[in-house]
């Protein structure tokens, strides 16, 4: 269904989206054009592609469309991990990054 909206995409609806992208959230944008949420993800994913052939910086594509990052994991812990300081928090969980090796061992 993400291709058959995408071949219907405006001048005018890819302007509206760069210019909302910083302040509205992509369900937002999604009910302003009238697409899905999974369509307006592609679209600004064929613009970035779009801007970076063009020869725009990564620097210029990430000030006109940032990435939109859905918090990850469980919200009562994000929160909590915010409030507490950082001698207080947690150790995270994974591996340990390898010690260096020195020149005589």
């Amino acid at each position: 269904m993400a291709k058959r909206e995408a071949k219907v995409v405006s001048e005018d609806k890819l302007q509206t989206l760069i210019d909302n992208w910083k302040t509205k959230s992509v369900s937002e944008l999604a009910r302003m054009l009238g697409a899905a949420e999974s369509t307006i993800n592609y679209w600004a994913g064929k613009l970035r592609k779009s801007m970076k052939n063009n020869g725009m910086s990564d620097e210029q594509i990430k000030k006109t469309l940032p990435a939109k990052r859905k918090a990850q994991g469980n919200v009562y812990d994000n929160v909590v991990k915010k409030m507490l300081s950082p001698e207080q928090a947690p150790k995270k969980r994974g591996r340990k990054p390898k010690a260096a090796k020195g020149p005589g061992k």
